[in-house]
């Protein structure tokens, strides 16, 4: 081969080389932009979902936009669950305040209650015993009656022929001479 010949090859072989090399960066430039263009949608994603920038998400790999939907989503519940722990959390400090004062209505009538009793009992002890409440003064009154009417009945009873007891006090009392034939 000639001189001219090898350096026709080699410059053939270099020219080779050089379509080879441009190539490999064109590959490698694309594969930058795709990267470059992912870091991006990916900056956004960071500050709101991707899927409300279409233009971004058109550039993305399908699992990536799989992934980047279903975190959307997951985002999206964890709003919803922390606004209803709030509310919940809302509603037990309400539940929480009023139970309080419905205890401390309690306690306060359980008090005026008692303050009640004791009031009652001071004035309605054996000292005072006209200032009894109406059940007792109604069963004392009843009880009474019923007393003094026993009472009533045995003084202005008279003696029966019949009746033995009768005339054995009776004649215990001083009329001896009287009942004597009866017996």
């Amino acid at each position: 081969m000639t001189k001219f010949e090898d350096f026709l090859m080699q410059q053939s072989d270099e020219k080779q080389k050089r379509i080879e090399l441009e190539e490999e960066v064109e590959k490698l430039q694309a594969e930058l932009d795709g990267e470059l263009t992912l870091n991006k949608v990916l900056q956004c994603a960071l500050g709101g979902p991707v899927i409300s920038h279409p233009l971004l998400s058109s550039f993305l790999p399908p699992q990536v936009h799989a992934l980047l939907s279903e975190l959307a989503m997951v985002e999206e519940e964890i709003v919803w669950l922390e606004r209803k722990v709030e509310e919940l959390k809302m509603r037990l400090y309400h539940e929480k305040k009023q139970t309080k004062e419905w205890q401390m209505q309690k306690s306060q009538t359980e008090k005026q209650q008692r303050r009640l009793r004791r009031a009652n009992h001071l004035l309605c002890g054996p000292e005072n015993p006209s200032m009894l409440n109406k059940d007792l003064q109604v069963r004392t009154r009843s009880q009474n009656y019923d007393e003094f009417r026993k009472r009533r009945m045995r003084s202005s009873r008279r003696a029966s022929v019949g009746s033995e007891i009768e005339i054995l006090s009776m004649s215990s009392t001083g009329f001896p001479g009287k009942f004597d034939l009866l017996t």
